[in-house]
């Protein structure tokens, strides 16, 4: 056998043994894991857990959103605005699909209501995602002042929900 062929032949095998040692990890083997979701730790669910993740994120573009806007106007501005708005529109076209599912288990700040009017809900993700969008085409041609409209109406739909929608934060 040539150099080359054993060192492909032993790349290949290492290779296929890193594969199975990760597969055969903690908790892949596990019986428990095996047909049923696990719990999270505390309690939480899966799905409760991703929706956290996804909100936390909409919080974290709109704090991009209003960070580029005090620093005023120029082309970097507007970049910023716009990946900012165009990430937040990927996350809010995710929000009805992941609030399908009528679980509060786990710490959350979700209320029932969400399923008791889910029709309002689901208009309200809606009007984010559709107010994202708009934000992410007309950064350029609007300038400061429509750009900070556009945030005030995306501003005002989470606000609109977290009222309707979320437990008030104790103080």
């Amino acid at each position: 056998m040539k150099k080359r062929d054993v060192f492909f032949s032993l790349a290949v095998l290492m290779m296929s043994g890193a594969l199975i040692a990760g597969c055969a990890g903690e908790g892949m083997m596990d019986k428990k894991m095996m047909g049923k979701k696990k719990m999270m730790k505390g309690g939480e669910d899966p799905a409760v857990t991703a929706r956290k993740k996804l909100m936390r994120g909409i919080g974290a573009d709109m704090k991009r959103l209003r960070t580029a806007m005090k620093q005023g106007s120029g082309w970097v501005v507007q970049e910023q605005v716009r990946q900012a708005a165009g990430d937040m529109y990927k996350k809010a076209s995710k929000i009805k699909k992941a609030f399908q599912k009528n679980t509060l288990a786990g710490k959350t700040t979700s209320t029932t209501a969400i399923w008791k009017d889910k029709g309002k809900f689901n208009l309200i993700a809606d009007g984010l995602a559709a107010n994202a969008a708009v934000l992410a085409q007309i950064h350029y041609k609007g300038g400061p002042a429509a750009i900070k409209k556009a945030v005030g109406l995306i501003g005002r739909q989470c606000g609109a929900c977290h009222k309707s929608f979320r437990k008030k934060k104790k103080r």
